[in-house]
């Protein structure tokens, strides 16, 4: 038997579906790696767990804006609703805070009966309730150390 030697180029149908195999491979452990530990926030899709989370913040915001008043005239305001504050020109009301869907937000001044003209409330508790089971979100209260 003579040996026939074969002169090969290039490479055959299994080698380029190995190769095809092994790059798909990679390609997809890379993928793997790269979106498995990325979650969706905790409140996606929920629209009641996404109101209670801006309510939290909005609390948090509000309650510093407080402070911020507090720090200017020495006093904190009666009635949030119809407050804004002033600071290096720039105009914040609460409005501009939205309450989200199915939440509110109960501001109770202190002590009892005080008002903003007479710079007499020295403290406050801010409150974001759920409406749909009354829970509370968040409480803040501060009482002014002056």
């Amino acid at each position: 038997m003579s040996k026939v030697k074969i002169d090969q180029k290039g490479f055959g149908a299994v080698e380029i579906l190995v190769g095809f195999v092994l790059v798909l491979l990679i390609v997809a452990a890379g993928f793997y790696v790269t979106h498995a530990n990325t979650q969706k926030p905790p409140i996606h899709g929920d629209t009641t767990a996404q109101n209670n989370f801006l309510a939290f913040s909005n609390v948090g915001s509000i309650a510093s804006a407080l402070e911020s008043i507090y720090a200017v005239n020495g006093a904190y305001p009666s009635d949030i609703e119809q407050t804004t504050f002033d600071a290096a020109n720039q105009r914040v009301g609460f409005d501009a805070l939205k309450v989200p869907d199915g939440t509110k937000y109960v501001y109770t001044p202190a002590p009892a009966g005080c008002t903003t003209d007479a710079k007499d409330c020295k403290s406050f508790t801010l409150t974001a309730i759920s409406i749909s089971d009354n829970k509370t979100i968040k409480t803040e209260t501060s009482e002014a150390t002056n």
